[in-house]
């Protein structure tokens, strides 16, 4: 954590345009760099990689987390005419799912709860220009000619299962959970598993994922603590992001083989699912909105496995701060439950593994306040040559045991397969 948040560093912002047939997708991999890279973040509108850390805070509970917040807004208030126009992502944001999980498992013992930080380096492609931004406090700025040196083939990354879940154990969960639902104690709880296996190297498993282009649906993203563990993730879910005061959020819940046909769901309970999403994020975007607009149902449909969403979106007050938005939304019924506080707290009870920073936030806030937040799921973290899976599903009272097993299966599934670039 940041001792002395009186300090405030001065941000010499320095531009270097690439030539367009450049892929910076080479540039993690570079070995200048690799061992000094800290995040990538890719989806069909912007692709980000970040390198060395200029201010960098980790956190352990939601107070920190808030006075770090405020610090971090005061960064960027005090910097905005150094950024001659520009409006870039500049600060970076990863958090856990639950600050008061108490971390047994050695997977996630050297990784804090919770990092903000502004890199060095931001090389970015923003499918019009593509740029490395050196964020230079004075007389701290390294080399930034990182060469395309890295040469891509696809890996065997000669995956081997280790451990999971035990599939009697997370039926008996739900099915507990059923019985709290029917006694009225819930509305719905989210259950997850883990799966562990070996693999023979955690690059070429970031290569494979990373030069994987079979999704355009979904936020790619690696959140890399080098050799304390390198978590990413496909995400589907977009928290929120807010671009000139337009705030736009997805509810996605309900999940089902891929189809194209809202008809054959089983709308007792995915539907039932699903609105439970959508009322949550009703209630709390009237914190913060002029107007909400709500969408009609749709479908989002990724490789193996597709999913109910509604667009929301809304105007926001002329005074609004990101982190409060934040900090209210997170963690929705998508991945905790309802009410909130009690699902998180039976999941503390059900689950045998600590969740980490599954299910988690992670994401970024421009110099102009515009901002993108994703829900840490169809996810991972590999530590070592150990690769850890994590998949859930919304119990509600119309949940079957075995159905929501197999649902979890077919998330699984898809993890892998963006690993093996299937």
């Amino acid at each position: 954590m940041i001792l002395n948040m009186n300090t405030i560093p001065k941000l010499k912002i320095k531009v270097i345009e690439l030539k367009n047939e450049v892929d910076i997708k080479h540039y993690f991999f570079d070995e200048k760099y690799s061992k000094r890279r800290n995040i990538y973040w890719s989806n069909k509108n912007i692709e980000l990689i970040g390198i060395d850390l200029l201010v960098s805070s980790d956190f352990s509970c939601k107070q920190e987390y808030e006075d770090l917040s405020l610090y971090y807004n005061s960064i960027i208030n005090n910097n905005k005419s150094n950024f001659d126009n520009l409006d870039i992502p500049t600060i970076f944001v990863g958090a856990c799912f639950n600050f008061n999980e108490n971390t047994q498992d050695n997977l996630w013992s050297d990784i804090p709860k919770g990092r903000i930080f502004i890199p060095k380096i931001l090389i970015i492609d923003n499918k019009t220009i593509k740029r490395i931004v050196t964020f230079e406090s004075e007389g701290s700025i390294n080399d930034v000619n990182i060469l395309n040196t890295f040469n891509y083939k696809q890996k065997s990354l000669n995956i081997k299962f280790i451990d999971e879940t035990d599939a009697n154990h997370y039926i008996s969960s739900i099915t507990k959970s059923i019985k709290l639902i029917k006694d009225k104690k819930l509305s719905k709880i989210v259950l997850s598993r883990k799966k562990s296996y070996s693999i023979n190297s955690k690059d070429d498993a970031l290569s494979n994922f990373i030069f994987n282009t079979g999704e355009n649906n979904t936020t790619k993203f690696i959140f890399d603590f080098q050799e304390s563990g390198t978590i990413f993730g496909s995400s589907p879910e977009k928290l929120f992001s807010i671009s000139n005061n337009h705030f736009k959020t997805e509810a996605i819940a309900g999940s089902f083989k891929s189809t194209s046909n809202l008809n054959l769901i089983d709308k007792n309970k995915e539907i039932d699912e699903h609105n439970f999403v959508i009322e949550y994020l009703k209630s709390k975007l009237s914190n913060f909105s002029k107007t909400i607009k709500i969408y009609d149902n749709e479908i989002l449909a990724l490789r193996n496995i597709s999913h109910i969403k509604t667009k929301i979106e809304s105007t926001l007050e002329q005074e609004h701060n990101v982190f409060d938005i934040l900090f209210q939304l997170h963690p929705t019924p998508a991945v905790a439950g309802t009410p909130k506080d009690v699902s998180i707290d039976k999941i503390s009870n059900l689950e045998k593994h600590d969740r980490g920073w599954y299910s988690g936030t992670i994401g970024w806030i421009s110099n102009e306040l515009n901002t993108h937040f994703i829900v840490n799921i169809r996810s991972g973290i590999i530590k070592k040559n150990q690769l850890n899976i994590y998949a859930g599903c919304g119990i509600t009272k119309g949940s079957d045991p075995n159905q929501e097993y197999n649902e979890s299966e077919m998330k699984f599934d898809y993890i892998l397969s963006n690993l093996n670039n299937e």
